[in-house]
């Protein structure tokens, strides 16, 4: 879990202090995660950075990704880009929280 935090501070995210980060795959554009003090995103859970601007178009842009201080993403939730978890938040195990939510 430290290690994943100092990877994705190397890779340009912004990690706060006491983030757990899981066994979860590494965004495409990790630069606009942003994790708050003590967030915690759980065990196959998604930051999707990545996303089509629209169904066909076949133009991808990355979209950042916030999850407040506090919050928990949980196992094998989806946080797509655009979206923004406040403080305290919880994203139920698969749930998805969804583009300007």
């Amino acid at each position: 879990t430290e290690f994943l935090c100092w990877w994705y501070r190397a890779l340009g995210a912004r990690v706060g202090k006491a983030v757990v980060v899981g066994d979860v795959p590494v965004p495409e554009d990790v630069h606009l995660v942003t994790l708050g003090d003590g967030a915690a995103v759980l065990d196959g859970a998604v930051l999707q950075t990545a996303r089509e601007d629209e169904a066909g178009s076949g133009v991808v842009r990355g979209r950042p990704v916030v999850v407040g201080a506090g919050a928990v993403v949980g196992m094998r939730a989806v946080v797509e880009g655009d979206a923004a978890m406040g403080q305290q938040a919880v994203a139920l195990p698969l749930s998805a929280v969804t583009a300007g939510s």
